[in-house]
């Protein structure tokens, strides 16, 4: 589900983006669940920031979008803000609601 970023290093003291919650979500989704989790920027292609997203995380920003996981608000994703411990109990909430 986690990955190390591109140095070989995991960094587990590391704040978390909303957009790298959204991988390790979608990557729950995939390799635990078993699902289909087909996501493109398609799927929140009316926010604003969307090409702020990073390349590597759109299909996972994409999916939780989709599935309501998670959202924008004012029209921004704002991929690089680091999640709130609220912004992650919401995200892990609406996953386990898609999970069940």
């Amino acid at each position: 589900m986690v990955h190390g970023y591109d140095d070989g290093l995991f960094k587990p003291e590391e704040s978390i983006t909303r957009e790298d919650l959204a991988v390790m979500i979608w990557n729950y989704a995939c390799n635990v669940e078993g699902l289909d989790a087909t996501g493109s920027i398609s799927n929140f292609s009316s926010m604003k920031d969307k090409w702020s997203v990073s390349s590597y995380a759109r299909k996972a920003v994409g999916w939780c979008f989709k599935n309501g996981i998670l959202s924008g608000s004012g029209g921004y994703v704002y991929p690089q803000s680091y999640a709130t411990r609220a912004e992650a109990a919401k995200m892990l909430v609406k996953a386990h609601d898609v999970f069940a």
